[in-house]
C-alpha cells in the first residue's frame, strides 16, 4: 500500500510470482513479467496471496506463488469519493462515483493520477525509477437469482524510468466480463473473458504491441458426501508487434502465441479432521508443448485452532520471448547475447510441510517448512557467436517460513515474519557458464515486525 491509498503492483519474474486482477492474468505472455496494475484501495475487496507452488490450479509462471487482487463490486461503491494528497516524494488524486443498476445492480466509474519521484540510494544519489501514470476505468454488476454478471475495464498512460536513455512509455486498456451461476448446493459454475492491450516503449531499446485474449471456465460441484470436485480449461492467445533497433531485437519480429489448459482437482474428506486434495493441470504452450502440472495436499484439522498440512507439487517456468527469440545486438553476428533455441522449461518439484494455530482470540501463528528441486534453470553458455540462453543449471532450496500476529488491545496489534533459505545452486556437466550468478542474490535471511495503532 502506498501513502495515496493506491496499491501499484510493478516489475517482477514469472520464475517467481504470478499476478493475478480479478482473477485474469497481469504477467506478459511474452515476457513473462508485469507492471502497472494499478488501483485505489477503496476500490479492493481484498488481497488473495498464495504461497508456494500454485501451478496445479493457476499454470505455469505461479512457481514461487500467486496474488489475486480482487476488486469490490459495483454494488457497494455507491455514492461519491475523492481524495488529494503529496509529499516530498509522490503526489496523487482520485475521485469516484457510483450509482445503482436497476433493482440488484451498480455501476461505478473512477479516474485518478500520480507521480512519484526517484528514490536515492545509500549513498546520496537517485535511483532511476521515477514514475507517473493515470488511469480511467468502469465496473458495472447486475443480476438476479442464481445468475450474477460483471462488466469491468480500464485505461491507462504512463512513464517511467528504467536507466534507459530516455523515459518507458506505456499505455493500454482492458475488458472483462464474468458470468457466474449458483447451482443446487454449493455447486457453481463460472465462465470469464478478458481482452488486454498493451504498448510499451523503451527508446533505444525496442517497441512492442501486445494484444491479449483469454477465456476460461470452471465448475465446482460435489460429487457424493464426501468429495468437492473442481475442474474447468481456458485458451489464451497473444498477438505481439514488436518494433526492433540496432541494440535489440526480437525474431521474428511478428508473433502470434497461444495457450491452452484442462485441469481439475478433487478434495476427499476422508474423516471429520483429514482432507486429502489431489490434482493435476495439462497445459499446453507454444514452445515445449505440453506440460503436467500435479499437486497433492493432506491436511489434518488436530483440533478447532490447530491445522497440520503437507503438500507436493510439481511446477514449472515455461520459455517466453525473452528466453528464446532475444537477440543483441539486433542483427547477426549476436556477440552480446542470443535467445536459446532449445530452451526447456525450468522445474520445481516442491515438498511443504506446514502448521498453523490460534491459539486465542488474540493471537495466530503459522511456520512452514519446504524443499524444492530445481532442473533445467536457466544459465547463460557460450556459443558460436557469442552468449546463449540455455538451461545447464541446477539445485536445491530449503527454507523456512514463519509468521504470526497479537492483539495486545482492541486497537493495538503487533504482527511479526521472517524466512531462512538456503540455496545450493550448481552448474550442471559440461556447462560452460562462468557461475550461477544469473540466478539473482536471494537474501537468507528477512525478518520483520510491525505495530499498528487505531485511533479513534
Amino acid at each position: 500500500p502506498g501513502t495515496l491509498s493506491t496499491v501499484r503492483i510493478r516489475g517482477g519474474s514469472a520464475a517467481q510470482t504470478l499476478v493475478l486482477l480479478d482473477g485474469a492474468i497481469m504477467n506478459s505472455g511474452t515476457s513473462g513479467d508485469f507492471d502497472f496494475a494499478n488501483m485505489t484501495v477503496d476500490n479492493i475487496e481484498r488481497i488473495e496471496i498464495l504461497r508456494g507452488a500454485q501451478s496445479m490450479l493457476w499454470g505455469a509462471d505461479a512457481v514461487g506463488g500467486v496474488i489475486n487482487v480482487i476488486t469490490r463490486s459495483a454494488t457497494d461503491t455507491r455514492g461519491q469519493l475523492a481524495y488529494i494528497g503529496g509529499g516530498n516524494k509522490e503526489a496523487g488524486l482520485a475521485a469516484r462515483s457510483g450509482i445503482r443498476l436497476g433493482a440488484d445492480g451498480g455501476f461505478r466509474v473512477y479516474g485518478k493520477a500520480f507521480g512519484r519521484d526517484n528514490t536515492v540510494r545509500a549513498s546520496g544519489a537517485d535511483a532511476p525509477d521515477h514514475w507517473k501514470n493515470a488511469q480511467a476505468g468502469f465496473r458495472a454488476d447486475w443480476g438476479s437469482g442464481a445468475d450474477r454478471y460483471a462488466l469491468q475495464g480500464d485505461a491507462y498512460q504512463g512513464t517511467a524510468d528504467q536507466a534507459a536513455p530516455g523515459d518507458v512509455r506505456i499505455s493500454g486498456g482492458n475488458v472483462l466480463v464474468r458470468w457466474q451461476r449458483q447451482l443446487a448446493g454449493s455447486d457453481r459454475v463460472q465462465i470469464q473473458a478478458y481482452f488486454d492491450n498493451t504498448h510499451r516503449e523503451i527508446p533505444g531499446t525496442f517497441a512492442e504491441r501486445l494484444d491479449t485474449y483469454d477465456i476460461e471456465f470452471q465448475h465446482a460441484l460435489a460429487a457424493g458426501r464426501d468429495h468437492l470436485l473442481a475442474w474447468g480449461g481456458g485458451h489464451r492467445m497473444a498477438r505481439d508487434r514488436v518494433t526492433n533497433t540496432a541494440a535489440l531485437a526480437f525474431l521474428p519480429a511478428k508473433r502470434d502465441l497461444q495457450w491452452t489448459n484442462v485441469f481439475v482437482q478433487d478434495e476427499y474428506r476422508l474423516s471429520d479432521v483429514l482432507r486429502f486434495t489431489a490434482g493435476a493441470k495439462v497445459e499446453h504452450n507454444p514452445y515445449t508443448g505440453n506440460e503436467l502440472l500435479p499437486s497433492a495436499r493432506l491436511a489434518w484439522k488436530l483440533d478447532e485452532s490447530r491445522l497440520l498440512w503437507a503438500a507436493v507439487s510439481r511446477a514449472v517456468r515455461a520459455p517466453s520471448r525473452l528466453d528464446r527469440e532475444l537477440f543483441a545486438p539486433g542483427q547477426p553476428p549476436f556477440l552480446v547475447l542470443a535467445g536459446g533455441p532449445d530452451f526447456r522449461s525450468e522445474i520445481s518439484k516442491v515438498f511443504e510441510l506446514g502448521y498453523r494455530a490460534q491459539p486465542s482470540t488474540r493471537a495466530s501463528y503459522s511456520v512452514t517448512a519446504f524443499h524444492s528441486l530445481h532442473d533445467h534453470l536457466r544459465s547463460i553458455e557460450p556459443g558460436p557467436q557469442g552468449p546463449v540462453i540455455a538451461n545447464r543449471m541446477e539445485g536445491e532450496s530449503t527454507g523456512l517460513e514463519a509468521w504470526g500476529k497479537l492483539q495486545i488491545t482492541p486497537r493495538w496489534r503487533l504482527s511479526a515474519g521472517g524466512t531462512l533459505l538456503e540455496q545450493d545452486l550448481r552448474l550442471e556437466p559440461g556447462s560452460g557458464s562462468t557461475g550461477v550468478s544469473v540466478a539473482g542474490n536471494d537474501p537468507k535471511r528477512q525478518f520483520s515486525l510491525r505495530s499498528s495503532h487505531e485511533l479513534r
